[in-house]
């Protein structure tokens, strides 16, 4: 409940971060995680043939390249600045119980979007990543929203299952027998 009240304190000129999973504890050690409420990819695209694109021209890559192997939009890709990141939030948080099924969509998404730099060392449920509005001191850019473009478009939200089932080599019902 705090959390709009101490976003509107950062300076927005210094490099801010944000944690991608909720811990019980001070820290972000995966043992203290509570849960998580999304997937998400930090994609290095200068790393790539994306390399001098705009990331608003990426990121328009990326979306045809889910409609082209039929997989869903992320929920919101953000310009990080030196970078994207392709966030898919979940329409409800998932348990800590649930992270060895997370971790395994987290990698199968980094496979999937390989071609436009997904980070494989930047997807663990403790990652810190650049705060909306914020500077990355690094190349003087504000990280932005790129997608949905429309403000006031709300994002998508999935469910983890359909998201697993979707991306994953195995269903939930694989990893019942």
């Amino acid at each position: 409940e705090m959390m709009p009240y101490v976003l509107g304190q950062i300076d927005k000129n210094l490099d801010s971060y944000i944690s991608q999973g909720e811990f019980w504890r001070r820290n972000r050690r995966i043992l203290n995680l509570a849960r998580i409420g999304l997937c998400f990819l930090d994609i290095d695209i200068y790393k790539t043939n994306y390399k001098g694109m705009s990331p608003d021209r990426v990121t328009f890559a990326l979306l045809e390249f889910c409609d082209e192997n039929l997989l869903p939009h992320p929920s919101t890709i953000l310009s990080s600045g030196n970078g994207l990141y392709a966030k898919w939030f979940f329409d409800g948080s998932l348990p800590a119980q649930a992270l060895p099924r997370w971790n395994l969509l987290q990698r199968e998404l980094v496979k999937r979007f390989a071609s436009f730099g997904a980070d494989p060392q930047a997807r663990d449920a403790s990652r810190v990543l650049r705060i909306e509005g914020t500077c990355n001191t690094k190349t003087g850019k504000f990280v932005r929203v790129l997608y949905p473009h429309n403000p006031s478009q709300t994002p998508a939200l999935y469910s983890f299952e359909e998201l697993f089932d979707t991306f994953a080599p195995a269903t939930r019902a694989d990893f019942a027998k």
